[in-house]
């Protein structure tokens, strides 16, 4: 009985190619963005949302989505 060695197995390389492919075309499927925006910001809110003034002279209130930022509390009207 002849023993192969494990790291030659055609399972684990079956697997470690099907890994592989799944990461990188994940990697493709990234959405276009909905709208892109050129402005200049004009004061940051809380850690996730910013007001931006566009050359037009339009003010946007923009969300930041997937950012983690906890809310600072309201002491006065210079915090948050």
């Amino acid at each position: 009985m002849q023993l192969i060695p494990y790291h030659n197995h055609p399972i684990t390389i079956f697997f470690a190619i099907t890994l592989a492919t799944l990461l990188f075309s994940t990697l493709t499927i990234a959405k276009d963005p909905i709208r892109t925006v050129t402005g200049t910001v004009t004061k940051v809110s809380d850690g996730d949302t910013i007001h931006i003034t566009t050359p037009e002279q339009t003010k946007l209130k923009v969300r930041l989505y997937g950012i983690d930022a906890p809310e600072t509390s309201k002491i006065n009207r210079k915090t948050g």
